[in-house]
């Protein structure tokens, strides 16, 4: 018993004033408010147990509500990137010749600067050419726009210090930063415009990461973190891969249309002019032109199906079969519209078509293009089967090449049915329509399986 109702009970128990009945229900009184008072007790004690526990509870699942936002922010800053990943991938892949560089350093700066790369200056790809002792650098930046230049080796500190540090190996880091009257001499060195961006106390962080053949990187007004670097690092790898199969195909193509012009050489055809490889893009509406001499070397062209009617005829009669053989000629005044379309192209000037009477074409189907040559006057029966030989070991590599590419597109085929297929299973198998909340999870993730970037999915 509380003591105080205690003292009160002991008080009314010796007291003489009081008679048994009034002493009774005193007695009662007293102890009905103690067990009140216990009651109360009980229940206040209960009540701060239960405080406790709350607060506990309220805490953790602050803390597991905190650690789940920041899981789904990490989540969606991972899909962000590899939306940004997918977009450089795609720019390089669809890489057809070497000023497409330009594309790629344009989308990797605005997806670099989506991603909070916020002291972005420009974008940059380097091409190591030893042979001319120099590199093609081709960047971008808002600021300044394209710029495409050959820098040479030799010259200035930092250009050395790079290059020294990049081509360690075929994964090697360089990381120089210019500062004062180095950043002008270096821009003065490269050749640059001047930046408005830039006063004379500043200073300019490059970053760069090697892909072998060269290298890419950012150069930045401020240093950036181990973050943004590991990042950048993602854009290399998938840049490097790309680079790389457009390095090859070119490679290929060089070497295939160098050798058949070096070997029809040695077997008497005296009167070549160039040979030839045409690659077709329906999409595009146009074909790929490879060509080289000994005169002009090799070049790399884009010419649509219907930019003159020698080009149209030919193109139609190439695509009628796999084997057949497209045999055309030009002379007298359609001979100077000729060489008037090919400077309107951008065709180097070719002197020795000034003293000919007519140019002969002679381009073999290969299915998905031709390869051939044109020459300065006629070629024999046995030359055009010899020709006709070339274009069928040709074709075979060709075909294996193709092969490839179309297996690669099957591949990603066949994920997008099986994330389909996915979805129609769980579709099928709805019991309820709160059942749909699952669904359209399901093709939240099916997307971000296939690395196509989403917002969300309802």
């Amino acid at each position: 018993m509380n003591q105080k109702l205690q003292n009160i009970l002991d008080i009314i128990q010796q007291s003489e004033k009081l008679d048994a009945e009034q002493k009774g229900k005193l007695l009662q009184a007293v102890k009905d408010a103690d067990k009140e008072l216990e009651i109360t007790a009980f229940k206040l004690e209960r009540t701060e147990k239960v405080k406790k526990t709350t607060a506990i509870l309220l805490e953790e699942t602050i803390e597991e509500l905190e650690q789940k936002r920041k899981a789904v922010e990490a989540q969606n800053r991972e899909l962000e990137i590899e939306a940004s990943l997918e977009r450089v991938r795609a720019q390089a892949m669809g890489m057809t010749k070497a000023d497409d560089l330009l594309n790629v350093c344009e989308v990797l700066f605005k997806e670099l600067e989506v991603l909070g790369f916020e002291f972005l200056r420009n974008s940059m790809v380097a091409v190591f050419n030893d042979d001319e002792v120099s590199f093609q650098s081709y960047d971008y930046s808002d600021h300044l726009g394209r710029i495409h230049s050959v820098i040479p080796y030799k010259g200035h500190r930092s250009i050395e210090n790079f290059l020294r540090q990049v081509r360690k190996s075929s994964d090697a880091f360089s990381e120089v930063v210019v500062s004062g009257l180095e950043v002008q001499e270096l821009k003065n060195q490269v050749g640059e415009e001047d930046d408005s961006r830039l006063n004379d106390d500043d200073k300019i962080y490059y970053y760069f990461y090697s892909i072998g053949l060269g290298a890419i990187g950012i150069s930045t007004f401020k240093a950036i973190d181990k973050t943004q670097l590991k990042i950048l690092k993602r854009f290399r790898n998938v840049f490097d891969l790309a680079y790389r199969r457009y390095n090859d195909i070119e490679l290929a193509a060089t070497q295939a249309r160098e050798a058949q012009f070096t070997e029809l050489k040695q077997l008497g055809f005296s009167d070549i002019r160039n040979s030839l490889i045409s690659i077709f893009n329906d999409d595009k509406g146009f074909f790929l032109d490879y060509d080289y001499s000994d005169f002009a070397g090799g070049s790399i062209n884009n010419i649509d199906y219907d930019s003159h009617p020698a080009i149209t005829n030919s193109v139609n009669k190439i695509r009628k079969s796999n084997e057949v053989l497209s045999e055309f000629s030009i002379s007298g005044k359609e001979l100077d519209e000729w060489n008037e379309y090919r400077r309107n192209k951008g065709e180097r000037d070719d002197p020795r078509l000034e003293n000919i009477s007519a140019l002969y074409y002679y381009m073999y189907s290969i299915g998905s293009g031709a390869i051939g040559i044109s020459n300065f006057k006629p070629v024999t029966d046995e030359q055009l089967q010899i020709l006709k030989r070339f274009r069928n070991v040709f074709n075979l590599s060709y075909q294996r090449y193709s092969d490839i590419a179309l297996a690669e597109s099957q591949a990603r085929e066949a994920q997008i049915e099986a994330a389909l297929e996915r979805v129609r299973s769980r579709t099928m198998g709805m019991q309820k329509s709160e059942e749909l909340k699952e669904v359209i999870q399901l093709v939240y993730e099916q997307f971000v399986h296939l690395k196509i970037n989403v917002d969300h999915a309802g």
